[in-house]
């Protein structure tokens, strides 16, 4: 009877018993981290749509605002009061400018 030694199998099975583990690792970390970045990822769009919202309600809100202040501030309102007062609307209204010395000198006043 023969009898034949293999001394090589041995060691290519502790190579792999060595890289089957760490293999294994390698992916259960990617796939941990792709789950999270995936969970990141839908957070920051679902936040991005409610940034959205709130932009489009603020924008709504700034134009009632704008309409609201036209009406407010327009002449047809005031002119019942330039009429009892008799005030005029100038087109070129001159301003009064001062120096900055003149406004240090009342301030010492």
């Amino acid at each position: 009877m023969l009898t034949v030694t293999i001394i090589n199998d041995n060691q290519n099975r502790n190579k792999l018993t060595f890289l089957i583990p760490v293999l294994i690792g390698v992916l259960v970390v990617f796939a941990v981290s792709g789950i999270f970045l995936y969970n990141q990822n839908v957070n920051a769009i679902h936040e991005i749509s409610k940034i959205k919202n709130n932009l489009g309600a603020a924008e709504i809100k700034n134009a009632e605002l704008k309409t609201a202040l036209d009406l407010i501030a327009s002449q047809e309102k005031f002119k019942d009061i330039i009429e009892k007062n008799f005030l005029t609307i100038e087109k070129n209204p001159e301003y009064v400018k001062t120096t900055d010395k003149q406004l240090t000198a009342n301030n010492n006043l």
